[in-house]
């Protein structure tokens, strides 16, 4: 694994937790490139967090100060699910309402426009239709 402060590390930092899962993603990438797994896994971990993150994650479940104590889909599981839930972005379908409207209103003029509201438009009516809040022929 590269050192924590190395160009090719993955870093977390409390100030960015939205970036949670891009850094869990390339951590657990890397870790299973170097054959890294279980408690070694968590250690691993907080080499590259920053020392408020640090502080935090030696409370999660799944960590343990004994390696073979750790375990790594406990220790992520409390990551995302308590220690940063909320980052985890809640839609509504008045945001949805919001945006369509907006549009309508604004009409398209261009084709960058229309790239403009479908980036808008499908993270929001995305989450609402996995929650069943709206259908597909909504």
């Amino acid at each position: 694994m590269p050192g924590p402060r190395s160009e090719d590390a993955p870093h977390f930092s409390s100030d960015s937790i939205n970036e949670l899962d891009d850094f869990l993603f390339e951590f657990e990438e890397l870790a299973k490139t170097h054959k890294v797994t279980g408690g070694d896994r968590v250690h691993a971990a907080l080499r590259y967090a920053d020392h408020e993150s640090k502080q935090l994650w030696r409370t999660a479940d799944g960590y343990d100060t004994d390696v073979s104590k750790c375990h790594w889909d406990k220790f992520k599981k409390e990551l995302t699910d308590n220690f940063y839930a909320s980052r985890k972005r809640k839609y509504t379908l008045r945001e949805l309402q919001d945006i369509t409207r907006k549009w309508r209103r604004r009409g398209f003029r261009s084709e960058a426009d229309l790239d403009k509201y479908h980036r808008q438009f499908t993270p929001v009516s995305g989450a609402l239709k996995k929650k069943s809040v709206i259908s597909d022929t909504e």
